[in-house]
This record gives structure tokens, sequence and C-alpha cells, in this order.
């Protein structure tokens, strides 16, 4: 901001409003956000997370670790009874 002063003694109470105003100004502070649709923003976050969740999939399927599972799981790759996808052991 630019603010126009005077040095005559007679636009003392201008020039002392100009001032208290331009340092009103001054701390004026905004926060910017983007302008969107909260469907967009949703789409948005859902593809931030498929974008994650290959990461961790490509991770997964590496080489080194083709045995599947969780990473630190003991046993991992091989079905236990009663996980979610597989048979249970017992009848139902």
């Amino acid at each position: 901001m630019v603010a126009c002063l005077s040095p005559a003694d007679n636009n003392y109470d201008e020039t002392l409003s100009t001032l208290r105003y331009a340092n009103r100004a001054k701390n004026i502070r905004n926060k910017t956000r983007i302008n969107e649709d909260p469907k967009d923003a949703l789409l948005r976050e859902y593809q931030e997370e498929i974008k994650k969740l290959k990461a961790i999939l490509a991770q997964q399927m590496s080489p080194g670790n083709l045995a599947g599972g969780w990473p630190g799981e003991e046993g991992a790759g091989r079905p236990r009874a009663g996980d979610r996808g597989f048979p249970s052991a017992a009848p139902v």
C-alpha cells in the first residue's frame, strides 16, 4: 500500500489519519484457500488416497516381499482361519 502524506501543517490531521489507516491495512492477513466444489474436493481426496494405496500395494508386491501379508506380521502370506476372504476352519 502506498500512503500519500502532506508536509504542510494544515494537513496534519489528514496525514495522521492516513498513517493510522495504512498501519491498520498493513496488519491485515488473508488466508487463501482453493475455491472448489465440495464434490471436486472429495474426488481429489479419493484420487490422493488411491495413489497412496497403489504405492503401498506396489511396495508389498515387490520381489523382496512376494509372500504377501502386512509387513512385520508373523506368518505373512498364509491365510488363517477366520480371516476375511478365507473360509473358516469351523463349520458355520
